[in-house]
């Protein structure tokens, strides 16, 4: 059983921006199908992981595992992520544009525009974002 003291020696801060220092490494787009995760991309989720698992609600550490998960091909690991996240912070629109990213990515275009139109709605000021316009504008060539 963990104690007391494990608690107070865990640093979820110190833990994130390890994680996020590992995530540095990682490209902008998934690895291909079959391709072996790197090891720098498995850190990070391990590291995310232990996070998450002390304090479930960090939706910081849940967005960026998301994008691990996304990054390592493990679309609906990743989008099971952003789900949880979504239902502990509905609004956290950094996780509806993630999810949007991940969605469109995928090919899902309708479920990439739901998350888009949900994400705009919890803030308009989202619309001068240039992800925000890059995936808006990839929904509008999908749709013809």
């Amino acid at each position: 059983m963990i104690g007391f003291e494990f608690y107070t020696k865990l640093n979820a801060d110190f833990l994130m921006e390890l994680a996020k220092e590992y995530m540095e490494h990682a490209n902008n787009k998934p690895i291909s199908k079959g391709q072996t995760v790197p090891r720098y991309l498995n850190k990070a989720i391990k590291l995310l992981d232990n996070v998450l698992r002390q304090y479930p609600v960090v939706s910081e550490a849940h967005i960026t595992l998301a994008k691990a998960k996304w990054l390592a091909n493990d679309i609906p690991a990743a989008l099971k992520t952003l789900h949880e996240c979504i239902t502990n912070d509905p609004d956290r629109v950094e996780a509806h544009v993630m999810s949007a990213v991940i969605n469109i990515e995928d090919g899902s275009v309708s479920a990439a525009r739901s998350a888009l139109q949900q994400a705009l709605s919890l803030d308009f000021k989202i619309r001068e974002n240039p992800v925000f316009m890059m995936i808006k504008a990839q929904i509008e060539a999908k749709d013809g």
